[in-house]
């Protein structure tokens, strides 16, 4: 049975991925402007980080079109075909700064991470999908099973640790300008962390409201606006 607070979820996703997917292509746009590449890898890795809220957002607009719900394989490929991707994308970017001496060895091991995550998820969609997710959820979202939820975490440490170390690098370079990103940067990791634990203890409301202001630091760190500049930077 769907409860209020399984709606309130998926709602609150919906939000979140909308508001998530306006940035990530707002970026990608940005590079025909300036023609740095980063900005296409950067728009598209942040599409791809936040596809694990996907599933819920998209099944509650097929259920309010069809009153049925996705079949839960067709929710586990929605949310997760693209992550490992996402990742060594994101690593990709991340190491031009940080752990620069490590780059092809972190990409090499999350490409290796990656292809396991695809092969057990694949596995578990043709053969036994409670290997990979709690068959007893909800209609309208979907519970990962210790091994999927394993992967998830796996995959969120990655992103928060790089993204938080990227961004502390960036707090302490000299330039006033790349201070300023990483400051902003360092605030939408850390209202990210923060957003993710309050979903996970079900409380989908305060946690959105901390994933929407992630997604809108992201962007301002990135692209960090005239506006911004004139008012932080003396």
């Amino acid at each position: 049975m769907i409860t209020i607070a399984d709606y309130l979820n998926a709602i609150t996703s919906l939000i979140f991925i909308v508001i998530s997917v306006l940035v990530g292509f707002t970026l990608v746009s940005k590079y025909f402007k300036s023609k740095d590449k980063m900005l296409i890898y950067v728009g598209i890795a942040w599409i791809i980080i936040v596809e694990a809220w996907m599933p819920s957002a998209i099944n509650l607009i097929y259920m309010l079109i069809t009153t049925v719900s996705l079949p839960i394989e067709t929710r586990v490929i929605i949310g997760n075909l693209f992550i490992p991707f996402g990742i060594v994308l994101w690593t990709f970017v991340v190491t031009q700064l940080v752990f620069t001496k490590y780059k092809k060895l972190l990409v090499i091991i999350f490409v290796i991470l990656g292809i396991v995550f695809e092969v057990i998820m694949f596995y578990s969609i043709f053969n036994d999908i409670s290997l990979f997710v709690d068959i007893s959820s909800d209609p309208l979202n979907t519970n990962y099973s210790i091994i999927g939820m394993s992967f998830q975490v796996v995959f969120s440490i990655i992103t928060l640790v790089t993204g938080l170390s990227f961004s502390w690098k960036s707090i302490k370079h000299d330039n006033p300008e790349i201070k300023l990103r990483g400051k902003i940067l360092f605030t939408a990791f850390t209202s990210f962390l923060i957003g993710s634990l309050f979903s996970i203890v079900d409380l989908y409301l305060i946690g959105s409201i901390f994933l929407i202001t992630s997604s809108i630091f992201f962007y301002f760190g990135y692209i960090l606006p005239d506006w911004i500049k004139s008012r932080f930077i003396k």
